[in-house]
């Protein structure tokens, strides 16, 4: 079995600035650091961490050049300051594809990979998510799979919400 989402998108694990609040050195003042900052020399391969689509392969202001990638189930991965873009917007990628390389484009002192992790569009601690495992389904049960996750999903969202904004689960699933 496979991991569905690697620890790191690259081999260098030289960690220069973790996730959580810091001194930021260009703007010179406190501020949140949403992602993790990995030093590698530029042109250092860095791979997608789990299979997704591209959402977003180009300029991003203060990330420069950024990829985004969406993954499914609400989870989101970023790779930021990349001096070269190896994927289109709409792509489909596969884990540990080399997607681009690590630069210093953007607000960045030096070349490193700007690594985030988001969840429902909320920044997470990559280096503290539960990677979790995958497996491959036979393609026979596909089919089948996507016809119990249809309804899995229809009975979740018809769930009543409580006033203290709580999910009723009793009775959602026969």
């Amino acid at each position: 079995m496979k991991k569905f989402l690697l620890r790191a998108p690259l081999d260098v694990l030289r960690v220069t600035s973790s996730f959580g609040m810091r001194f930021h050195p260009t703007l010179k003042r406190r501020k949140m650091h949403t992602g993790v900052d990995y030093g590698a020399p530029t042109g250092t391969s860095v791979w997608a961490v789990a299979d997704g689509r591209v959402t977003h392969a180009g300029r991003a202001g203060g990330y420069g050049n950024m990829i985004a990638i969406s993954h499914g189930f609400g989870l989101e991965s970023r790779y930021a300051h990349l001096s070269r873009i190896l994927v289109k917007r709409g792509q489909s990628v596969r884990q540990r594809q080399i997607i681009g390389r690590v630069g210093a484009t953007g607000r960045a002192t030096g070349p490193h990979l700007h690594f985030e992790l988001r969840k429902n569009g909320r920044y997470i601690n990559p280096r503290k998510v539960d990677i979790g495992t995958s497996v491959t389904l036979p393609a026979g049960l596909m089919g089948e799979f996507k016809k119990q996750m249809k309804q899995i999903n229809e009975a979740w969202e018809a769930a009543p919400v409580l006033k203290d904004g709580k999910v009723r689960r009793e009775g959602v699933f026969k």
